[in-house]
């Protein structure tokens, strides 16, 4: 094998493996805002007002299982997770107060059936 071919195969195989790598980065994303998405745990009382009423006003005293915190582009609401009659249940609060949806956990705006 010439040293012309050895060369090409060598470049033609690190161009591959930087691709790769590139192609993995953009995937899952960075801590440096290439992922649009955050999300964390908080406790009620860290919630602000609106949310606060909103959720007291939900629960009708059930109990809080799970709150988070999610940020996405931009737009924050809250995802409290509680159990209602045995059964478990997930709301969606805007940082301004307003319910955006409830229902049963896991499902969002995006498993609507379009």
């Amino acid at each position: 094998m010439s040293n012309t071919t050895k060369v090409l195969i060598g470049g033609a195989a690190v161009l591959a493996l930087g691709a790769t790598v590139f192609a993995m980065t953009r995937a899952e994303g960075d801590e440096r805002g290439e992922r649009s998405e955050r999300q964390q745990a908080v406790q009620i009382g860290d919630l602000p007002a609106p949310v606060q009423q909103a959720v007291q006003q939900q629960l009708q005293g059930a109990p809080v299982q799970r709150i988070e915190k999610r940020t996405a582009e931009g737009r924050t609401v809250y995802e409290v997770r509680t159990a209602r009659d045995g059964t478990p249940t997930e709301m969606v609060i805007g940082e301004d107060g307003r319910l955006l949806g409830s229902g049963a956990p896991g499902r969002n705006e995006d498993d609507d059936d379009d």
